[in-house]
């Protein structure tokens, strides 16, 4: 299962449009810009910055990286 962490002004939504195309399985997971991030999801992405991806157990960032996973 695909794990993205997103929010609506990023550029997350390239990735959820791929993922999307290819028809995988995948969960989405709102990402609050309002408020500190919390430990859990820095705990995945240190920077704080969106989209992050959990894949396979492993953690991706960036949406370019994130797409090219997918490809």
């Amino acid at each position: 299962m695909f794990h993205l962490y997103y929010t609506l002004e990023s550029t997350a939504m390239g990735c959820h449009a791929a993922l999307e195309e290819i028809g995988a399985p995948f969960e989405l997971h709102p990402v609050d810009t309002v408020n500190p991030r919390p430990p859990e999801y820095l705990a995945l992405n240190p920077f704080g910055q969106v989209p992050t991806a959990r894949f396979r157990g492993e953690i991706h960032i960036e949406s370019t990286a994130i797409i090219q996973v997918l490809a």
